[in-house]
């Protein structure tokens, strides 16, 4: 199976130069997390997530933010080859270019199918390789920002008292409509009033960075009023096509994984399920 049978054609880009403004505009409007920069000419000159928005939050110009030296693929280079570049990289993201010019995009996510279909036998705990950091169901939320900031780890598993898995928060979950005045966001953005020109999934991608700007307050509420309770989750006997399928069809990046204990072992994310394809 080749890249271009799976690739995302037509992805969402953003034209050079630029400024982190529309960089966010885009980010919340198209509801996405990243996206390739391309030059005028359709050229393909780089990457930008909102990782890279995270790490440089006083610089403006795109130029400065984006990431230039990246890994492409050819749309006849194979799923393994892509496989092997996300895991390799510890990336989330795959630009295909055909020559010099920008033709589709990459994820894990479009991966998953090929996962399904060749590892369907194998079981979730050979594939588990990632750590996680749990939280208590009483942590005040406050202190989930600092921890995401810390750790590096974007979903959190919260636990109970008894250490039962109750509930999973990430950075999109802190906030809710109610939490951010609504009027200062779109004008921050330049977003006009029109409903269809922003989704609040797509200001959640960005509402940490939002958040650490801004300085806005997060109430002091125990994590468990704000999280997802009683989350999917995938049993470490299960097979590595169970986890592919309830990612795929839920549009998850990780699950938390359980033992027959219903115990939390640990996070298993899309990526780690790429292994797989190397085999």
């Amino acid at each position: 199976m080749n890249v271009s049978s799976i690739m995302i054609e037509n992805p969402v880009t953003i034209v050079i130069p630029n400024t982190r403004k529309e960089v966010l505009r885009k980010i919340v409007t198209e509801n996405v997390t990243g996206m390739p920069v391309v030059k005028r000419n359709g050229e393909l000159a780089g990457m930008i997530t909102r990782r890279d928005l995270f790490q440089n939050p006083n610089e403006e110009q795109l130029a400065l933010l984006m990431q230039w030296d990246i890994p492409r693929l050819s749309p006849n280079d194979s799923v393994k080859k892509a496989a092997k570049m996300f895991l390799g990289k510890n990336i989330h993201h795959l630009c295909v270019a055909r020559g010099k010019k920008l033709v589709g995009f990459l994820r894990p996510y479009e991966l998953l199918p090929a996962v399904e279909a060749i590892q369907s036998e194998r079981l979730v705990e050979e594939f588990v390789g990632s750590s996680c950091t749990p939280v208590w169901e009483g942590t005040p939320l406050p202190l989930i920002p600092k921890i995401i900031k810390i750790t590096s780890f974007y979903a959190l598993p919260v636990l109970n008292d008894e250490g039962n898995l109750t509930g999973i928060i990430t950075d999109r979950d802190l906030f809710t409509s109610t939490q951010i005045e609504e009027v200062l966001f779109k004008s921050e953005l330049g977003l006009g009033d029109d409903e269809d020109s922003w989704t609040w999934e797509g200001i959640r991608n960005i509402m940490t960075l939002f958040y650490e700007e801004h300085k806005l307050s997060l109430p002091n509420i125990p994590v468990k009023e704000v999280m997802v309770k009683n989350p999917k989750t995938v049993y470490e006997r299960s097979t590595v096509a169970k986890a592919a399928r309830l990612m795929r069809k839920n549009y998850f990046g990780q699950l938390p994984v359980t033992n027959n204990n219903d115990k939390l072992v640990s996070l298993i994310y899309n990526n780690d399920l790429l292994k797989g394809l190397l085999e």
